[in-house]
């Protein structure tokens, strides 16, 4: 079966899983990969041809899309997928329209996450509002057309209830195993408590992404430890932060092992939470951490109950409350026994059947 993987960039790390995912489920697989993806991040050769087309913000409204389906009608005809693997919503809308077989990847619930984006400018507020109102309706002619993989419970209910479709298949944003294998981690400091946050900073973030005063937290109290934040770019080391600036997807894993817990920072939302799953949460517990989360991060309930090691806040007072209380309990967090568990049940290879059903279920439905 010849894959095409249709996917927006710069990077898309959910596409590169999904096909070493569909590689370990089958020796009779070739992938492509086309779209505005530039970078690679897991296998620079997983790929047997990738084709770069640009995309414009006018583009994602469906506007003036001529020159990328004429680039991407080019680049089918070159190699003739099976089916096309269309990852967000204008991918999805640009694979309809070709009239192959595909399978539509919901990455974030789109049309419930443009609610939360908060734009300044006038043309940025406009597009919004096309965005509120034509996601939903591309969301469920896309669901009536192909079969939907979808990365928590969350979305995968919305689908079902609010598109009325049974053809939606959970693929979660975990790793595969043979992601997590060749990691390599760094001791830990056992006499001081170190959390890790995953964090790219925003000047305007969207409502579901608040983190207002969390930073003061490690500024204003010296007995909670050291924070450690990978990714924010121009972060400066103060006496209890620091700071490794960007890093490499592989060096977050080897640099978060130094660390005992891991946080996703944001405060609860639950308009969007709901939906939330996001890849750093699993990233953690593969490093050997424990996770805290807003309590609205559903997805992650059993996570933590699974592995053993976290909590889930209301408010900062309860994640400082907790981290107080806990701190013996953390700085002897036993981190090989979490990445036992994480790689037994926190690995995307137990949804590969998801993934191969969707491929079969959308060939039968052409």
């Amino acid at each position: 079966m010849k894959i095409l993987h249709l996917a927006d960039g710069p990077r898309n790390i959910r596409a590169e899983r999904a096909g070493i995912i569909a590689k370990t489920q089958s020796n009779q697989v070739d992938l492509y990969y086309t779209g505005n993806v530039n970078q690679m991040i897991l296998k620079k050769d997983l790929f047997k041809k990738r084709h770069f087309i640009p995309v414009s913000s006018r583009n994602n409204l469906l506007i003036d899309t001529s020159g990328f389906q004429s680039s991407l009608k080019g680049f089918i005809n070159e190699v003739d997928p099976d089916i096309i693997h269309a990852h967000n919503i204008f991918m999805g809308k640009m694979a309809e329209k070709t009239g192959l077989p595909f399978v539509y990847d919901d990455h974030e619930l789109w049309s419930q996450k443009v609610r939360c984006y908060q734009r300044k400018r006038i043309k940025s507020i406009v597009g919004k509002q096309l965005q509120q109102f034509l996601y939903p309706r591309w969301e469920k002619q896309l669901a009536k057309k192909s079969p939907v993989l979808v990365p928590t419970s969350g979305i995968l209910q919305y689908y079902k209830n609010s598109y009325h479709t049974e053809e939606v298949f959970l693929f979660p944003n975990m790793p595969p195993l043979e992601e997590v294998e060749q990691l390599t981690f760094n001791e830990k400091n056992d006499n001081s408590l170190i959390s890790v946050a995953i964090i790219a900073f925003t000047e305007n973030p969207p409502k579901h992404k608040q983190m207002g005063g969390f930073y003061d937290l490690w500024k204003q109290n010296d007995d909670l430890g050291k924070l450690m934040v990978i990714g924010q770019k121009g972060l400066k080391n103060t006496k209890n932060i620091i700071s490794t600036g960007r890093v490499s997807h592989y060096d977050c894993y080897t640099r978060a092992s130094m660390g005992h817990i891991g946080i996703i920072p944001f405060k609860p939302y639950w308009a969007y939470d709901q939906f939330s799953g996001a890849n750093k949460g699993y990233l953690y517990i593969h490093s050997g951490l424990g996770l805290i989360t807003a309590k609205t991060q559903i997805e992650f309930k059993p996570v933590i109950e699974e592995v053993g090691y976290g909590f889930q806040f209301e408010t900062y007072a309860e994640l400082i409350n907790y981290l107080r209380k806990s701190r013996e309990q953390l700085t002897n967090i036993p981190s090989e026994k979490i990445r036992e568990i994480a790689r037994t049940r926190f690995i995307l290879d137990k949804f590969g059947e998801n993934l191969m059903n969707a491929y079969k279920l959308a060939l039968e439905k052409h």
